[in-house]
């Protein structure tokens, strides 16, 4: 049993890590602990996506950028290539009693 925060989720970049991790194992639970409790409604996505394509996403995910960093709330930033362009995706950070969880992006 876990007594106060779980140091997986201790920083932005540590949840992040586990998330990415998560997927790269396939392990879907973990990787919907990383959310901030109801925001990641539907896991049907990952279910239809299939174990190895989650695998695959997990493997493209590159690190975040903080962009800003407050007490409850963080602002953090993702750069993919898609279709031969670089686009940034915004990735928003909640500090629930301790821990660090994603929204959605």
């Amino acid at each position: 049993m876990i007594i106060g925060p779980d140091k997986m989720f201790s920083s932005p970049e540590k949840t992040w890590e586990t998330y990415r991790n998560a997927l790269i194992a396939g392990d879907i639970d973990l990787a919907l602990e990383c959310y901030v409790p109801g925001e990641w409604k539907d896991r049907k996505i990952f279910t239809l996506l299939g174990t190895e394509k989650v695998k695959e996403i997990g493997k493209s995910l590159g690190n975040i950028h903080k962009v800003k960093v407050g007490e409850t709330r963080a602002e953090y930033m993702i750069i993919r290539k898609e279709r031969g362009k670089e686009i940034s995706f915004g990735i928003y950070f909640h500090n629930i009693d301790g821990e660090w969880k994603m929204q959605e992006f």
